[in-house]
């Protein structure tokens, strides 16, 4: 290839890359949406009675078997230490869950301090400073400088007493919560318990015990039929001798 090819070469490549360029036109930049997974609903749903305690009823469970990936498994009701209630489904157990319990504990804990604190140590206190008003009041009567107590006239003992009593409704108040809770699992796992024996082919007898349905042969009475012998007979009457019935199943 002589110099001149070679020139004609490099000069057509670099018109050929010029053109690529001039043509190229960049697609727009797409940016991925964000997948939003719709919020599941509640496991539970809240009611409200008319005598103004609160029930809760099953939103989701028991599910169908159709819905299930496996064989049905039974949850199973736990309580904290505080006394959180909840239902595990799997193990291991959810590190959500965890935290949710953990915090909920921990908020029980703090309230249930504060409420100790108030009614041991502040309450001794708040009555500590009443005291020392009215004695200063009456020093001050005594002296003629007497003067109106100003605010609404509640003591340091009645605000504590109220706070105390505030919070002790409100711990109550959960408890029960907690309580109405509990017995919605409860539920829960008696009729998951009951999908799966009605699953597993058995029925319930009017004992209330559980058995596996037979099939109809299974269950009718066996008949007696009684087998001759063969060959021999009684001498006296001539006839065949017989055995005993034996029974045939």
């Amino acid at each position: 290839m002589s110099h001149a090819e070679v020139l004609a070469h490099a000069k057509r490549k670099r018109l050929e890359s010029a053109t690529s360029r001039a043509n190229y036109k960049p697609k727009p930049l797409q940016l991925d949406k964000p997948q939003f997974r719709s919020k599941p609903p509640p496991l539970l749903t809240r009611h409200r009675d008319p005598d103004g305690s609160v029930s809760y009823t099953s939103t989701l469970r028991p599910a169908p078997s159709s819905q299930l990936r496996g064989r049905r498994r039974i949850p199973v009701v736990f309580v904290t230490s505080q006394g959180v209630p909840f239902l595990r489904t799997k193990k291991p157990q959810p590190v959500r869950l965890e935290c949710a319990l953990r915090r909920q504990g921990q908020r029980r804990q703090a309230r249930v301090t504060q409420a100790i604190e108030l009614r041991e140590v502040d309450t001794p206190a708040a009555k500590d400073e009443d005291n020392w008003e009215r004695l200063v009041e009456g020093l001050q009567r005594e002296e003629g400088r007497g003067r109106e107590r100003e605010g609404d006239g509640e003591t340091f003992a009645a605000a504590v007493r109220t706070g105390w009593q505030a919070l002790g409704r409100s711990l109550q108040n959960e408890r029960l919560d907690w309580i109405a809770k509990t017995e919605a699992y409860v539920k829960i796992v008696e009729d998951e318990r009951r999908m799966a024996r009605l699953e597993a082919g058995l029925v319930e007898g009017p004992d209330g015990r559980w058995v596996r349905e037979l099939p109809a042969a299974a269950t009718t009475t066996p008949k007696r039929t009684s087998v001759p012998p063969s060959g021999q007979t009684n001498a006296a009457s001539g006839k065949e001798k017989t055995k005993p019935l034996i029974v045939q199943w």
